[in-house]
């Protein structure tokens, strides 16, 4: 009786140990992936210095740009279908069939063509066509 509460003691101690110790490390690794390097106050001073002289401001934004660049053009993900591709539903194909009809612009007419060819065909089409659909629904519903 008394080795097997000692033991049951000695086992619910181990594991919240274990427990204690997998928690510890999971906080550590995310301290440690959570690191962003931040400037100090006098950092922040000069380059807010620096980004008064227009040569300078417009050198750093070449500068970013092309580091953007630089980086999707090695980049693996595509940019492309970045947002998705979505079935479209009735009431994007109901506003689509209504936007051929009005006055809206050829963007807005090749995205309300998509929605209605991928509703009709059971396709999914890009995000940026049912964003388009849904502003101008949003646009004339009030």
């Amino acid at each position: 009786m008394l080795y097997s509460r000692s033991w049951r003691l000695l086992n619910n101690v181990g594991l919240r140990l274990e427990s204690f110790i997998r928690d510890y490390n999971f906080n550590l690794n995310l301290e440690i992936m959570a690191y962003k390097w931040k400037p100090n106050a006098t950092q922040r001073r000069e380059f807010k210095e620096r980004m008064q002289d227009p040569i300078l401001r417009a050198e750093h934004e070449q500068n970013k740009a092309n580091g953007a660049a630089k980086k999707r053009s090695s980049s693996k993900f595509d940019y492309e279908s970045a947002s998705g591709y979505y079935l479209p539903t009735k009431i994007q194909f109901d506003a689509s069939n209504r936007m051929l009809f009005s006055d809206v612009s050829e963007e807005q007419k090749t995205a309300a063509n998509n929605i209605i060819s991928a509703h009709v065909c059971g396709f999914k089409t890009h995000h940026d066509n049912i964003h388009i659909v849904n502003e101008w629904i949003r646009k004339t519903s009030n």
